[in-house]
């Protein structure tokens, strides 16, 4: 009994799936004559990433300086990069902090995270500070 539901709950499903992707194709009228070229939309998502990770303003103005000398971009699309990049950074910055604070927090082991923070002091991304910090907020976090 339970195995005939499945079975019948799978074939509804699929049918339903049939049926909408069948009727997109369907109304379409052919391909589009304007699709724009695959470089301009591929990785856009990634592009805007590096863009706003870029972290100063002077490293990016020295990277469009130099992407307008080789004609890579115009003075208009350097303007607009630079727009996008001083209205997003700082709220980027402190999103992706947040994101990396609340997995450092969710570790379950303090030899491993202080392992992971020492290799991070050592190799120049983190401060003594910093590390020292988060510990201390880990530790706050995980106290019983």
């Amino acid at each position: 009994m339970k195995r005939k539901i499945i079975v019948i709950a799978c074939g509804v499903l699929l049918s339903a799936v049939l049926l909408f992707g069948a009727i997109p194709v369907a109304a379409a009228d052919g391909p589009s004559t304007t699709s724009p070229p695959a470089t301009q939309t591929a990785g856009k998502g990634t592009l805007f990433v590096r863009i706003l990770s870029i972290p100063t303003q002077s490293q990016l103005e020295a990277l469009l300086t130099k992407a307008e000398a080789n004609g890579k971009i115009t003075s208009a699309q350097a303007t607009k990069i630079e727009n996008f990049w001083t209205a997003n950074h700082a709220k980027f910055v402190k999103v992706v902090k947040a994101k990396i604070l609340q997995r450092l927090l969710s570790v379950k082991n303090e030899a491993s995270l202080k392992a992971f923070l020492d290799k991070a002091v050592s190799a120049g991304k983190i401060t003594a500070t910093q590390e020292s910090t988060i510990i201390r907020l880990w530790e706050s976090a995980h106290s019983s």
